[in-house]
């Protein structure tokens, strides 16, 4: 299982902005982005590897930080980060469930993530 501690990602509503008439990655995002790659490293989440392949994540959000917030707008940048900017997932389609609550995490956002394991390579009980 692969625990990490980031800042609350931003809103997918806050995800793009119209720049020279085409939608590009917004301001808010990009420092989030950068933000949450800083606590990553700090964590030492570049050695935890990569998980290939189907996972069941675990998402607690801050309940301090939760205002108006709809829990499920937040998972678009954090998906997207967990992927291609931790690399700590080779693609979020692979998702088999994703829980997100309120609750207590200490910088903002607690991501937990699990591999489910096939039937073929479950681990086997010893006989």
């Amino acid at each position: 299982m692969i625990v990490l501690h980031l800042p609350i990602p931003p809103s997918v509503n806050e995800l793009y902005r119209i720049r020279d008439g085409a939608p590009r990655k917004s301001d808010r995002v990009k420092t989030w982005t950068r933000a949450a790659h800083g606590h990553f490293l700090e964590q030492g989440g570049h050695r935890a590897g990569k998980i290939v392949g189907r996972f069941h994540l675990t998402v607690i959000l801050d309940e301090k930080r939760r205002g108006t917030s709809d829990a499920d707008n937040r998972l678009k940048v954090l998906l997207d980060y967990l992927q291609k900017g931790a690399r700590v997932i080779s693609n979020d389609r692979f998702a088999d469930s994703i829980t997100v609550r309120w609750g207590h995490a200490p910088v903002g956002c607690t991501v937990m993530i699990e591999p489910v394991f096939a039937e073929a390579q479950a681990p086997r009980a010893a006989e």
